[in-house]
C-alpha cells in the first residue's frame, strides 16, 4: 500500500464451530479458539473448553487498510504444555462487503440482498454467502470449511463499520504492475437517447476509462439501438479501481455529446480469477450481483466459469440521461508469470 490509513473496520462475529477435529487423542476433546489475521493485524476469541462444537458468539474488530487483502482464519487447540495445535484454516475476501459498503443504500428495503457468493473451487465456502442491507448496515453471512483437516467449519457474521470522514473509493497500491487484463466485449445498447433533434438520430460510440487508460469502440451511425460486438482490452493494475463507461454521440462540427455514463467494479471478476477452478463444471456460477442502490446494474450480473475462463455478464443502466442501457461481457485474461 502506498498509504497505511484505515478505510473502514470489519466487525466479525465468530458465531460457532461445527464438527471440529479432536486434537487430544487421550481426552478425546479439544479446547478451540479462533485467530483472525489481516495483514499485520491479529485478533482472537476466547477458548472454549472440551468441545468440538464450540459456541463463541464473540465480536472481533479488524481495521481494513487494503480490501484486496483477505482475512485468514485459523482454529487452534489450546495446549498447556506444548504448542497449540491447528484445527484447520480458511480465509475470506473483504472485497465483497467492501464493494457493497461503497453504495448508497439508504433507499433500499431492509433485508435487501446485494450479492451472493457460491461455494466453488478453492473459496472455502461451505454454503452460499450473502451480502445484504439489514438494519441500516451492510452485513455478510459466511460458513467457512476448514482445510488441512478432515472436518470442521466456522460460522461468521460480518458487518462493515464506516470510519468517520472516510469516503470509500480507489485504494492506492504499492506498485502499478499489470496483474492481468480485462477483455470487455461491448455487445450492444438499448433505447439510447436521441442526441440530434434535427435528424432524430444518434451516432453512438462507447469509451471505457480505467485510470489513465482509455479505449473506445467504433461509431454506429444513425442508431439508438446499436450493435457493436467489439472487444476492448484494459490492462489491470489495481482491482479496486472501477471501469467507467460513457456513450457519446459523434458530431462532425461540435464537441461530441454525452449519451450517459455508468461504471462497474473489477473486484468481482478479479476475486473469481484467483480461485482454482480446474475441477469446476462448465457454466458454474461463482457470484451474483443484484441491481441495488447506486451500482448501475439493469439486471442481475453473474460471474461464471465458462469454456475454461472466468467471465461476467453485465447490463448497465446509463445515468445523467432519460434512458439507455448497455450490454457488456467481461473475461479475465491472466498475465503470464503473475499470481493473483
Amino acid at each position: 500500500m502506498a498509504s497505511e490509513h484505515v478505510i473502514g473496520k470489519l466487525s466479525v462475529r465468530v458465531v460457532r464451530g461445527q464438527n471440529l477435529v479432536i486434537a487430544d487423542s487421550l481426552t478425546k476433546t479439544s479446547d478451540p479458539y479462533v485467530v483472525l489475521s489481516c495483514g499485520s493485524e491479529k485478533v482472537k476469541t476466547s477458548v472454549q473448553k472440551k468441545t468440538d462444537n464450540p459456541l463463541w458468539n464473540e465480536v472481533l474488530l479488524l481495521p481494513v487498510i487494503n480490501p484486496i487483502t483477505p482475512v485468514r482464519l485459523e482454529v487452534l487447540d489450546e495446549d498447556k504444555f506444548t504448542s497449540d495445535d491447528s484445527l484447520g484454516v480458511a480465509e475470506f475476501n473483504v472485497t465483497d462487503i467492501y464493494d457493497v459498503a461503497k453504495l448508497d443504500l439508504k433507499h433500499a428495503s431492509d433485508g435487501t440482498r446485494v450479492k451472493t457468493i457460491y461455494p466453488v473451487g478453492t473459496n472455502y465456502l461451505g454454503g452460499e454467502s450473502h451480502v445484504s442491507w439489514k438494519n441500516g448496515k451492510v452485513v455478510q453471512d459466511l460458513i467457512l470449511k476448514l482445510k488441512n483437516v478432515e472436518s470442521g467449519s466456522v460460522v461468521l457474521q460480518l458487518e462493515w463499520v464506516h470510519v468517520p470522514g472516510v469516503t470509500l473509493s480507489v485504494c492506492a497500491m504499492a506498485s502499478e504492475q499489470v496483474i492481468g487484463k480485462l477483455s470487455v466485449r461491448v455487445v450492444r445498447a438499448h433505447n439510447l437517447i436521441i442526441a440530434d433533434p434535427l435528424t432524430h438520430t444518434s451516432d453512438p460510440y462507447v469509451v471505457l476509462s480505467y485510470g489513465s487508460q482509455k479505449v473506445k469502440t467504433g461509431v454506429q451511425k444513425k442508431n439508438a439501438n446499436p450493435l457493436w460486438n467489439e472487444v476492448l482490452l484494459l490492462p489491470v493494475t489495481n482491482p479496486t479501481k472501477p471501469v467507467k463507461v460513457e456513450v457519446f454521440d459523434e458530431d462532425k462540427f461540435t464537441a461530441d455529446d454525452s449519451m450517459g455514463v455508468a461504471e462497474f467494479n473489477v473486484t468481482d471478476i478479479y476475486d473469481a480469477a484467483k480461485l482454482d477452478l480446474k475441477h469446476a463444471s462448465d457454466g458454474t456460477r461463482i457470484k451474483t450481483i443484484y441491481p441495488v442502490g447506486t451500482n448501475y446494474l439493469g439486471g442481475e450480473s453473474h460471474v461464471s466459469w465458462k469454456n475454461g475462463k472466468v467471465v461476467q455478464d453485465l447490463i448497465l443502466k446509463l445515468k445523467n440521461v432519460d434512458s439507455g442501457s448497455i450490454v457488456v461481457q467481461l473475461e479475465w485474461v491472466h498475465a503470464p508469470g503473475v499470481r493473483l
